[in-house]
């Protein structure tokens, strides 16, 4: 077992607050565990086994709770004897009026509230009018490479070799237990179908399952690249001429809000906004990736953009794709006051590439620090650049 310090790190000063604690996810990425490792942690600080009410609403057995009125009434009857309660709703999605529910339970003061869910829109709607103001909100990923490295016992010698095997097959906690690739690509087909019919087709016909597929396998296939969610239909219409433009806008945010996809704002440098055309879509997990069965050859920049790009925010990084008025910086990393920026590629050993990714910094006008990031292992830091190399950084061997 893994412990997330990643996500307890950002949590545990929230532990005893009333503030709800929201954690999303895409499935499978390892929340349930999360919440068991927050319940040890709060036993160790001597927290009663009575004090804890852990309930996963997706579970048959839990299927009554899904009724907001019997939960409430069984919640109420179980902590009555508490003055102050752990409340863990795993899935919370599922009941209905949930966002009622937290509310009232919130506002009486006895409860620590941890909720989790499997869909981008969680604090969305009536949660985010409920609670303005009184949530905290974390996003899970799936195993970084180093979470992944520390599992499989990977030494020094072998992380070339697993940095490879992380391209392929990506980080979902579960893919581990398969030591063949046939059993980890049934593996990953079942998760993303079940992602696909539970979280995206819900409601729709299955006639659009072919669309779906095609579109999500566009997005996977083009990740890190820069498009407008237009420019994606009309690349769809072009292979399924039959396809409507308002189907297609509604499944790129269905695939969006199941998180299947990560959606990279750009920033414009020079004005300091955020602007609302041209995005990075980026797949969730590789091995989901690798799950749609992507005829083309793999750009290893691509991917390893990628794989920098969830690094970053599975760190708790704010992230944007930043706008110069020459080009596009691969990345401006945000956290607090501070900037960095960041480029990304394969390999610097050819002349032509170092110029290009050095060169895309030049029209930045401040002076925060600037990465180029690689897969080399000879050090191109030139101009007050630093070039690092990608597994160094992402084993956290490299100050960043």
């Amino acid at each position: 077992m893994i412990i997330r310090n990643l996500y307890l790190e950002r949590l545990r000063d929230f532990y005893h607050s009333d503030l709800v604690k929201v954690i999303s996810g895409i499935r499978r990425c390892g929340k349930s565990e999360l919440i068991k490792q927050i319940q040890a942690e709060l036993r160790s600080q001597g927290i009663l086994e009575s004090q804890i009410i852990y309930l996963n609403m997706e579970e048959m057995s839990n299927i009554r709770f899904q009724d907001p009125v019997y939960l409430n009434e069984s919640i109420l009857k179980a902590s009555a004897d508490n003055p102050k309660t752990y409340l863990f709703l795993d899935e919370v999605q599922f009941v209905e009026q949930f966002e009622r529910l937290i509310n009232s339970l919130r506002s009486t003061g006895r409860y620590s509230i941890f909720i989790t869910g499997s869909n981008s829109t969680l604090l969305s709607g009536k949660l985010a009018t409920l609670l303005t103001g009184r949530t905290m909100t974390i996003q899970m990923y799936p195993f970084t490479f180093f979470e992944a490295a520390e599992l499989s016992g990977i030494s020094k010698s072998q992380e070339a070799d697993f940095f490879l095997d992380y391209l392929k097959w990506g980080g979902l906690p579960q893919r581990f237990e398969f030591t063949n690739e046939q059993s980890r690509m049934i593996y990953l087909e079942d998760v993303l179908n079940s992602i696909v019919y539970r979280d995206v087709m819900v409601d729709l016909k299955r006639a659009d399952k072919t669309l779906t597929e095609r579109l999500l396998a566009y997005m996977y296939e083009n990740t890190a690249n820069i498009f407008s969610d237009h420019s994606i239909c009309e690349q769809i219409r072009q292979q399924m001429e039959n396809a409507g433009k308002n189907k297609i806008y509604e499944l790129i945010e269905r695939i969006e809000q199941a998180m299947l996809v990560q959606k990279c704002r750009r920033y414009d440098i020079q004005g300091k906004q955020v602007l609302v055309s041209l995005e990075k879509y980026y797949c969730t997990d590789l091995g989901l990736r690798s799950a749609m069965h992507i005829n083309s050859k793999p750009d290893y920049g691509k991917l390893l953009e990628t794989m920098i790009y969830l690094e970053l925010k599975a760190r708790g990084l704010e992230v944007y794709v930043g706008k110069t008025y020459k080009g596009e910086v691969d990345f401006l990393v945000v956290e607090q006051n501070q900037r960095r920026y960041v480029q990304v590629a394969w390999s610097l050993a050819q002349d032509t590439t170092q110029e290009r990714e050095f060169g895309a910094f030049t029209p930045i006008p401040d002076n925060f620090p600037r990465y180029v990031i690689s897969n080399d292992r000879e050090d191109y830091s030139q101009n007050g650049i630093r070039h690092l190399n990608a597994i160094e950084f992402l084993m956290h061997r490299i100050e960043f």
